[in-house]
């Protein structure tokens, strides 16, 4: 499940692109008592929590979404032709100085997924979900930047990576920086996904009460630019430093698996497509909300870290000849989390 989470930061830097005042905005319902909520000038982001529980599917015809189905539309907009950029923030060493980086096969299945997503059933399930006169209709892979700005020092604490920590406000920064430096104007159809290296955590605030692999595993967002947003999700590394806190389904939690055998690769691709279909269908979160639940549960999760069985290749998803692991999406028409929606092949 995710927590539904409007944080309070203001983003000095954003400015280079434009800036409005947006009204304040209430917290939409939690998923999770403990969740916390706060009105916003700029960002809005909403987080998957590590996976913690097992997972068991008695049967095709038992209902396994978690919150309060079905989806409900709040009548915000929603990301009709979603465009997606992955940008890799990779200075090539950490804060302690300790080396990084981020390989060839890593990048190469990210973007692989991001040209194959939108032929599969998964993200083709969305189609149900139109808001605001528009329908979800395709998503397609745009373009992949490595950013080698160096990490910021003593910006934050994180709980399993220390000192090695970036913010939400310098995520949404590189996501300005990127757009402006490759002139991309901010609109409701491109989504940026900013991938960390091996032992880079991030936090949304300087004590870290909400930090990566403890509260969350990645998390989507908007930035209020001018009258619109740009709409970025923070993609930690899945494989923590501490393997107690690794980002990813096992046994004890569902049947995800590893097809191209690199585990954080793989890994990696489920929380992308898990953000990518939520920030299409509600990529505003709770600055005029589209899709979620009366729990507020977004279509990712209703039915996170839920697989499906294992098919050609592998994976749960084969499209185009290649095999993924990715969770199933929630299915209002189908009353159920599906890997494959009405619109799927």
């Amino acid at each position: 499940m995710k927590m539904r989470t409007v944080l309070s930061l203001c983003v000095g830097a954003l400015a280079a692109l434009g800036s409005s005042s947006m009204p304040a905005s209430a917290s939409a319902p939690t998923p999770m008592a403990s969740a916390h909520g706060a009105s916003s000038a700029h960002t809005s982001v909403h987080f998957l929590p590590p996976p913690r529980r097992a997972h068991s599917v008695v049967s095709s015809s038992t209902d396994i979404r978690q919150g309060t189905p079905p989806l409900l539309d709040h009548g915000g907009p929603i990301l009709a032709t979603e465009q997606s950029y992955a940008i890799y923030w990779n200075p090539g060493h950490l804060q302690n100085g300790a080396p990084t980086s981020i390989g060839s096969t890593y990048k190469a299945l990210v973007q692989r997924w991001f040209t194959d997503a939108g032929a599969t059933g998964v993200l083709k399930n969305n189609i149900q979900y139109p808001s605001n006169g528009h329908t979800p209709t395709s998503t397609s892979f745009a373009a992949a930047w490595q950013d080698t700005t160096p990490f910021p020092v003593g910006h934050c604490t994180n709980a399993v990576t220390g000192a090695n920590c970036v913010t939400d406000t310098d995520i949404a920064t590189l996501v300005q920086r990127q757009a402006q430096a490759h002139g991309i104007k901010s609109s409701m159809s491109k989504m940026f996904f900013v991938y960390t290296p091996k032992g880079e955590g991030s936090c949304f605030d300087g004590i870290c009460s909400d930090g990566a692999y403890t509260q969350y595993c990645a998390y989507h967002g908007s930035i209020n630019v001018g009258t619109t947003h740009l709409i970025y999700a923070d993609m930690p590394w899945q494989t923590a430093p501490n393997s107690a806190y690794n980002c990813y389904g096992t046994a004890a939690y569902g049947t995800q698996t590893y097809p191209s055998g690199n585990v954080a690769a793989d890994a990696v691709v489920n929380v992308t497509s898990h953000e990518q279909n939520e920030a299409i269908t509600d990529p505003l979160v709770n600055v005029n909300s589209a899709w979620y639940d009366s729990a507020g549960y977004e279509n990712g999760d209703e039915c996170a870290w839920e697989f499906a069985p294992t098919t050609t290749g592998g994976g749960d998803v084969y499209v185009n000849g290649h095999a993924y692991s990715v969770q199933m999406e929630a299915s209002n028409q189908a009353r159920n989390c599906v890997i494959s929606g009405p619109a799927g092949p």
